[in-house]
């Protein structure tokens, strides 16, 4: 008998998902914009409630979202090792953050970008759907007629 591992996909909750995006150790998601000619871009990101905040600086990203843009936004943990991890992925729209007030407690919050140039810009996507799923891989028991 040898043990071949079972793929499961567990949905996860709302509560659940938020959960993940705020523990990643990375803290690193990528957006999706929209219209003719879509991209994707990694971003450094905090959550700030249940939306996110990233720094951008003039450019693409910041473009869309002053385009009132629909946008999309996913993080992920993968151990390809083990066969597990998790995707979270959020629906809604982005807004450039300009309001003193606002701008002043984003500052405050744990958002650093790795890219050195500066990222003055502040924008938030405010979520209107939030989906997630956990995958696991466990050992199902098969006998030597299956193998």
């Amino acid at each position: 008998m040898s043990t071949e591992p079972v793929t499961t996909v567990h949905p996860m909750s709302a509560d659940e998902c938020w959960e993940r995006l705020a523990g990643h150790p990375a803290m690193i998601g990528r957006v999706g914009t929209g219209g003719a000619s879509p991209d994707i871009f990694p971003v450094n990101y905090a959550v700030d409630g249940h939306s996110i905040v990233f720094r951008t600086a003039e450019g693409k990203k910041l473009s869309a979202v002053g385009r009132g843009e629909r946008v999309v936004f996913e993080v992920d943990d993968v151990d390809p090792r083990w066969r597990r991890g998790w995707s979270v992925v959020l629906r809604g729209f982005a807004e450039h953050v300009t309001g003193d007030e606002d701008l002043a407690r984003l500052r405050g919050l744990p958002l650093q970008a790795w890219d050195p140039a500066p990222k003055p810009e502040f924008v938030r996507i405010r979520t209107h759907l939030v989906s997630g799923r956990r995958i696991s891989a466990e050992p199902r028991p098969t006998t030597d007629e299956e193998s």
